[in-house]
C-alpha cells in the first residue's frame, strides 16, 4: 500500500498535491525538490511560573517560525535552498514543506538531516537559550509532485518482499516470481574482512548502492 497524498496549501504557481517518495524509488526529475517535516517546534520555558506557561502556547507565529527555521538551515549550509512553508492554519505548527532548487539538492539536504538523526533541538539551537525544544527527531519525508509509477514497470508498495522469497528450491516457482518482481540480487559488495565503518548503518549502506545504481 504506497502512503497517503499530502495535501498542502499553496499559492497559483505551485502545485497542490504531493505524494511521498517510495523508500525504494528512483529519485523523481522535476523543476524543483521537496521535503516534507513534521515535529514539534513548540518550545517550553526551562523554568517558568503559570504566568509564563500561557504566555509560550502559541510561541510561533508563521513568519517567525518560517524565519527561524530558514535561518537555522542556511547556518547548516544545506545547498540549493529555495523557501519554507508552513502546512498548518494555526499555531501549533508541526508540519512544514521545505522546497529546494533541484530534486538532487532535495535528496542531499534528506541524506544530511536523516544521518544527523535532526531534532527541533538541533534545528533551533541558535535560538534564545531560555527555552528548550523537543529531542524528539524530526520526521522527515521526501515528496513529490509526479504521480505514481504505473504497476507495469515498478513495484507500489512501501517495502519491496523479502529476498528470502525468491530464493527458494523450487525453480517453476522462483521462475513465476521473477516475471512479476523486479530485484537484483548483488553479492561481493565490500571486503568483508574490513567493512567501512559505515556500513552498519542500513539506511546509508542502500542510499550509497542506489546513487550508483541510478546513474544506470
Amino acid at each position: 500500500k504506497t502512503d497517503e497524498c499530502i495535501n498542502t496549501m499553496s499559492n497559483d504557481d505551485e502545485p497542490s498535491t504531493f505524494r511521498s517518495i517510495l523508500p525504494h524509488e528512483p529519485q523523481p526529475v522535476e523543476a524543483y525538490g521537496y521535503l516534507h517535516i513534521q515535529g514539534s517546534f513548540e518550545p517550553k520555558l526551562k523554568k517558568t511560573s503559570d504566568e509564563e506557561k500561557q504566555e509560550i502556547e502559541s510561541f510561533w507565529s508563521q513568519s517567525s517560525l518560517v524565519d527561524a527555521i530558514t535561518s537555522s538551515l542556511a547556518v547548516k549550509k544545506l545547498q540549493g535552498l529555495v523557501k519554507v512553508k508552513t502546512l498548518d492554519e494555526k499555531a501549533p505548527f508541526t508540519k512544514l514543506k521545505i522546497v529546494f532548487e533541484s530534486s538532487e539538492a532535495a535528496h542531499q539536504a534528506y541524506r544530511s538531516l536523516r544521518n544527523q538523526k535532526m531534532t527541533p533541538a538541533m534545528i533551533l539551537s541558535h535560538m534564545d537559550q531560555k527555552f528548550q525544544y523537543s529531542s524528539r527527531q524530526l520526521q522527515i519525508t521526501k515528496i513529490t509532485t509526479k504521480p505514481m509509477l504505473s504497476t507495469t514497470i515498478a513495484w507500489t508498495r512501501s517495502n519491496p518482499p523479502k529476498f528470502r522469497r525468491l530464493l527458494h528450491s523450487d525453480e517453476l516457482s522462483l521462475e513465476e516470481e521473477r516475471k512479476s518482481a523486479r530485484f537484483v540480487f548483488m553479492t561481493n559488495l565490500i571486503d568483508v574482512s574490513n567493512p567501512p565503518q559505515y556500513w552498519s548503518d542500513s539506511f546509508l549502506v542502500i542510499d550509497a548502492i542506489r546513487s550508483i545504481t541510478n546513474h544506470f
